[in-house]
């Protein structure tokens, strides 16, 4: 009995040890496990773990915002504390109560800076990232290949996802600063309509308030920061009224909880000219905006 037992287990050895080599190859040629339906937050996670990245004092999250507009190069010249941004694209203010607990127990950052739009309050959660969160965090950091079976996608899909599919240059930070050469800047995406706001927007804000509280329960400082829109999008009095009406439910929120609400919406600082859409900064502009915010980051560390 004790034989046959043997030969079982030498046997399933033989059928799995092939199929683990082959995952493991795919993962050092690039090919990324499918851990949500966002390629580059799988992306991001996915090279967190590769560079053994242990704890940050500076934790940045956000959408596209704060991932393309968010200088790495200045914050961490001028900060001089250890960062990390782990914006991605889409985020939204129900993804972040998900993933930031999640991330302040594996990182164990002193500072959270939430970078932030109106569009982070429009659509409702991607329930893909419970994906990346139901998976322990010993697992994530070292054996991030159970992924490719957790949840399971077919290596077509995975192939697709790497050839198929754009994906910025991600800086060791983790930031995604783009310069757009303006016959390339896409007047659809510049005129583009904004409904806010929108159905999903009341419960964001209240994950923005849950978060708040738990962020303070833990004496975590949250930096709150209200992303720059260009004149395009805020060219009429209802489109003006509708940003103050959410910053100033954002501020209350924000500093109800003891964080720090910071506001960089100012047309006389970033003119038209430093976006290439209606919220992204191109890379001089994000730099301009980072000088800004470090300036005002170092008032609040010291």
């Amino acid at each position: 009995m004790k034989r046959e037992l043997t030969i079982f287990l030498l046997k399933c050895l033989l059928f799995a040890l092939p199929i683990g080599i082959g995952f493991e190859a795919l993962f050092r040629l690039g090919f990324y496990p499918l851990i949500s339906n966002s390629l580059l937050f799988d992306y991001k996670m996915v090279q967190v773990q590769k560079e053994h990245l242990r704890e940050v004092k500076w934790l940045a999250i956000g959408s596209s915002c704060g991932l393309h507009d968010l200088s790495s190069k200045v914050m961490v010249k001028d900060l001089g504390l250890s960062y990390y941004n782990f914006s991605s694209w889409g985020l939204q203010i129900a993804d972040m109560r998900v993933l930031l607990p999640d991330m302040v127990r594996q990182y164990r950052p002193e500072y959270v800076l939430i970078c932030s739009s109106p569009w982070d309050f429009r659509i409702p959660p991607n329930d893909t990232y419970r994906n990346y969160t139901s998976m322990p965090a010993f697992f994530r950091t070292h054996l991030p290949e159970l992924f490719y079976f957790r949840p399971y996608s077919s290596i077509h899909r995975l192939f697709y996802r790497k050839w198929e599919n754009y994906r910025p240059y991600i800086d060791p930070w983790g930031g995604a600063p783009l310069t757009i050469p303006k016959d390339r800047v896409r007047r659809d995406l510049w005129d583009k309509a904004f409904l806010f706001p929108t159905l999903s927007t009341p419960g964001a804000y209240q994950d923005l308030d849950t978060l708040s509280a738990w962020l303070q329960e833990r004496k975590i400082h949250l930096i709150f920061a209200e992303m720059p829109v260009n004149l395009a999008f805020d060219n009429a009095p209802e489109a003006t009224l509708l940003l103050e009406q959410h910053m100033d439910k954002c501020r209350a929120i924000v500093t109800t909880h003891g964080g720090i609400f910071l506001n960089y919406h100012d047309p006389a600082i970033f003119a038209d000219s430093l976006f290439f859409d209606q919220t992204h900064l191109q890379a001089a502009g994000g730099e301009r905006m980072t000088t800004k915010l470090v300036a005002d980051l170092k008032k609040i560390i010291n």
